[in-house]
């Protein structure tokens, strides 16, 4: 009894060590893992959709300037950057709300 189960083991064996020796599997799952691990690191980068704008009432601060953001859709937002920025750029920052949404922190400004 146990030598027919060894058998049987054997032959699965076998014919799995044919499908993993296969060009095609291997492709497959070589693509397989590229996509994913791709989706990790494009998910992890992203900090969401940036906010557009023309930098306006710009104030020096001690750490860094704060500017009020004039959205095209006519909406403004409060914004912090410590990176320096001039009135009436056309840019697009990217960063977090403040816990009471009074204040966007900018992590990166792109010049538009």
């Amino acid at each position: 009894m146990y030598y027919s189960g060894f058998i049987f083991y054997r032959e699965i064996c076998a014919s799995m060590w044919g499908i993993v020796r296969d060009k095609y599997f291997l492709l497959c799952i070589s693509a397989a893992f590229i996509m994913l691990s791709s989706s990790f690191l494009t998910e992890s980068e992203d900090n969401g959709s940036g906010i557009v704008g023309t930098v306006g009432d710009l104030k020096e601060s001690e750490k860094g300037f704060i500017f009020t953001l004039f959205t095209s859709s006519g909406g403004e937002q409060r914004c912090f950057s410590r990176k320096a920025v001039a009135e009436g750029m056309a840019v697009e920052v990217k960063g977090s709300l403040s816990n009471d949404g009074s204040i966007y922190f900018v992590s990166s400004v792109t010049i538009l």
